[in-house]
């Protein structure tokens, strides 16, 4: 171009699906510098027009220009939802010429009648947790023995999503059987097993029984992460005490989640997952 161009307003616009609520805190930058702001939500037409008017950015002649525009995105989306940021119209670029002072109208290039430009498609989603017996470490029906300490009850694959990574901040167990006290265990424990090595590694949460239930939790740093398409794997322990005089014992979970039972926190948003994200796979029947 014979001219640079200072650019005074920018409108962008979002096609996406994310509600206008939902993005706030705009920031228009090139590289790390801070080009332009906009407190608050989009406007109610999911426009946000960065003004520059008392510092307008400058564009020299025969130069190009790359920005970027970040946002903050409000917690607890629990649905797959979309952002999708483009300039709408030429007129939503306003911009004078260092040498002439006249608005200039944008084109696409050499002249070319301005189109919409759009920028890509950002997916805004949860992560998600499925928690199955795992069958390679889950005791067989056995005899228990009063007074003998470390009897394995139970196993369990959790699983996180490929979204991002969970972290486990709450896991109850149900107790029942023939004859059973909350007396007859104690010590109930989670280890971690390791499928590599074969090994386990005790979490260092201790409960006993309350009613008929055992609950594990710790909304601080989490009873355990789960990675991102990755799986972990959790054993329960309790210790059968001396006089303990039950006919049998069974341990586990459940058929539908609620918060009650499994609770878990996508590990990259710091928020909580909906409870009707949290699968329970073939958990009804007792098993100990």
């Amino acid at each position: 171009t014979v001219e640079g161009f200072y650019v005074k307003s920018l409108k962008i616009t979002n096609t996406g699906t994310i509600a206008n609520g939902e993005l706030s805190n705009f920031i228009l930058k090139e590289g790390s510098t801070t080009i332009g702001t906009y407190a608050g939500n989009m406007d109610g037409d999911s426009t946000v027009t960065f003004d520059m008017t008392a510092s307008p950015y400058f564009i020299d002649k025969n130069k190009s220009k790359n920005l970027c525009v970040s946002a903050d995105i409000k917690g607890g989306i629990t649905t797959s939802k979309t952002i999708i940021l483009g300039i709408a119209e030429s007129k939503h670029v306003v911009a004078s010429g260092d040498t002439t002072k006249g608005q200039v109208v944008p084109t696409a290039g050499n002249w070319a009648l301005f189109a919409a430009e759009t920028g890509s498609t950002m997916t805004v989603g949860q992560g998600t947790l499925t928690v199955a017996r795992n069958t390679a470490t889950l005791p067989v029906a056995s005899t228990i023995v009063a007074g003998v300490a470390k009897n394995r009850l139970t196993s369990y694959r959790f699983s996180a999503g490929s979204t991002e990574g969970t972290r486990v901040t709450r896991l109850r167990l149900t107790t029942s059987g023939t004859n059973v006290s909350s007396a007859d265990f104690s010590n109930f424990k989670l280890y971690k097993y390791d499928e590599v090595t074969g090994t386990e590694t005790d979490l260092g949460f201790i409960q006993s029984v309350s009613g008929s239930s055992v609950t594990f939790e710790d909304t601080n740093t989490g009873l355990f992460d789960v990675e991102a398409s990755k799986n972990v794997i959790i054993n329960v322990y309790a210790d059968a005490n001396t006089s303990a005089s039950f006919t049998n014992f069974n341990v586990f979970v459940g058929t539908t989640n609620t918060n009650l039972i499994v609770r878990a926190k996508g590990i990259q948003s710091n928020e909580y997952i909906v409870a009707g994200s949290v699968t329970l796979s073939s958990l009804d029947a007792a098993h100990a």
